[in-house]
């Protein structure tokens, strides 16, 4: 932390604050990230209980910061009343939550508060903790150890089971944005293919006067239509600026970031869901310190291109049929736009963001996660 302390405040919560903190738990920068559904009713009405008998008997506090709110502190146990002048009142507490409201610049403040915490219960005889759990969940984790592929050793494996194409490949269709796709397609028409780059959405049932024997998507932000996956099965690619099967769909690298999954790029064949088809090969990508969404991204969609020309020959030549992403571990990462949406629009810089402070949100994120789970846990309420 730096020399000069931000000026936070932690005092009890009131019980005129009941509501407030109950809103805190249904955050939706907190929900997007968790993809945890809103409190029910019931929810409701029983955590509202809870939470009133933590305020009546001392355990609450609220975190303010220029006399603004911007979390709360949640105790399992009795702790000491932080405006007590006894050094040494009531000795009793064993692990704390904080809760910091789910904005980025606030997020950056979750260290502070807790050192700001830890000084104003003085010399307690008791540890403190700060809960925290891994938002991407112990299933996610426990597929860490397939990441010893970063040479691609796994997907290079030889495959019995190869069909060649019928047809010759000659005309590519790519998918996606002029600008984005633009390298690709003059790298391609040097290898002697005819090329055409479409941002606008593609059936291939209707009439195609190009005919491609291969399409590409590369950016294309639309489901395919299952006629058209069937009909260039084994010829439709995805460059997949994420590593797979990780971090699927939009928003790719912030959420890998905020759910500690692996930074990488893949390319795979499309089948009818999202990003869930064969892959032909993947490659892990590192950050650097000074890296934002915006330069990182920049950085991943270069690896994805080089990745692509790399294993290009194989495909074309129908020479692989992929792995089965199942095998590489079953994960859910699916995030909608909306909840994209939520969790970069508390990012004040946005694109801009540095990755490293990303890395504080999530783990504010992962505290007020806690947060979340203890206070309803302890009002009975199953989560």
């Amino acid at each position: 932390m730096s020399e000069r302390s931000p000026d936070i405040q932690i005092r009890l919560a009131r019980r005129d604050e009941l509501g407030t903190i109950l809103s805190w738990l249904d955050d939706p920068t907190l929900l997007a990230v968790t993809n945890t559904r809103r409190m029910s009713p019931e929810t409701v009405l029983k955590t509202r209980g809870f939470i009133t008998a933590k305020i009546a008997d001392a355990s609450l506090w609220i975190v303010a910061r220029d006399n603004f709110r911007i979390g709360a502190i949640f105790s399992d146990t009795q702790s000491p009343n932080v405006d007590s002048s006894e050094p040494h009142a009531s000795q009793k507490s064993k692990s704390i939550h904080i809760y910091t409201k789910a904005r980025l610049d606030w997020a950056l403040l979750s260290d502070a508060v807790s050192e700001v915490w830890c000084k104003q219960i003085l010399d307690s005889a008791h540890p403190i903790s700060v809960m925290r759990s891994p938002l991407s969940g112990s299933d996610a984790l426990s597929n860490l150890n397939l990441l010893d592929d970063t040479n691609n050793d796994l997907l290079k494996a030889e495959d019995n089971s190869i069909t060649r194409h019928s047809i010759k490949i000659k005309k590519i269709r790519i998918l996606g944005p002029k600008s984005r796709n633009e390298s690709i397609r003059k790298k391609l028409c040097e290898q002697g293919f005819e090329v055409i780059v479409s941002p606008d959405p593609y059936d291939a049932d209707s009439i195609d006067d190009f005919a491609p024997d291969m399409i590409l998507s590369s950016g294309y932000d639309r489901l395919l239509r299952p006629k058209t996956v069937q009909k260039y099965s084994q010829r439709i690619i995805n460059l997949h600026a994420a590593y797979l099967p990780w971090a699927r769909g939009i928003g790719t690298t912030l959420f890998a970031t905020m759910l500690r999954y692996p930074y990488g790029v893949s390319v795979h064949f499309i089948d009818e869901g999202l990003d869930t088809g064969n892959l032909v090969a993947r490659k892990l990508v590192q950050t650097e310190q000074a890296d934002t969404l915006r330069t990182f991204y920049s950085k991943l969609l270069s690896a994805t291109e080089e990745l692509f020309f790399e294993n290009f020959p194989k495909i074309v030549a129908g020479q692989t049929n992929g792995v089965p992403q199942e095998e590489l571990g079953n994960i859910n990462t699916n995030r909608s736009r909306l909840q994209f949406e939520s969790v970069i629009d508390a990012c004040p810089n946005g694109y801009d963001t540095l990755i490293t402070d990303l890395e504080k949100f999530r783990d504010s994120l992962e505290a007020s996660n806690a947060f979340r789970d203890a206070l309803l846990s302890s009002s009975n309420v199953n989560i």
